[in-house]
């Protein structure tokens, strides 16, 4: 039998992943080839607004407009849904030192395709540990 979301009733709900882009063109289309890239590992894409499991913040490093914005949206995201997991990609991380104390992920220009997989590791790294808690 078919639930009301047409999966197996008794069926897991995808995780779902939500994102956002800060800068040129070229962020754009990376931020496409990684929705793809989660959506082919099984994740849901949902608004950035919404609440989310995994947070995808493809930074910029062309205006230090977009520097702020990278800090304030990487916060927004993990206290918009305690337990998510925020991945910070892109070349305002490659560039820069950070400090990124929101993101669990980071990901310069060139690991972007293992953010599905580093994501999920987060995930089961963060479910660990709240298990250890109880």
């Amino acid at each position: 039998m078919t639930g009301a979301d047409g999966r197996p009733e008794g069926a897991a709900a995808p995780l779902r992943v939500a994102f956002h882009t800060l800068g040129c063109k070229v962020n754009h289309a990376e931020t496409a080839s990684l929705r793809e890239a989660f959506r082919r590992d099984g994740f849901a894409v949902v608004p950035f607004e919404d609440e989310a499991d995994v947070y995808v913040v493809n930074t910029c490093t062309v205006t230090g407009q977009a520097a702020r914005k990278t800090g304030q949206l990487l916060r927004r995201a993990g206290e918009r849904t305690p337990g998510a997991v925020v991945v910070a990609v892109g070349c305002h991380v490659q560039r820069s030192d950070g400090p990124y104390p929101d993101a669990d992920v980071l990901s310069g220009t060139q690991g972007r395709a293992d953010a599905p997989r580093l994501a999920r590791a987060a995930l089961a790294s963060k479910d660990a540990a709240k298990a250890r808690e109880w």
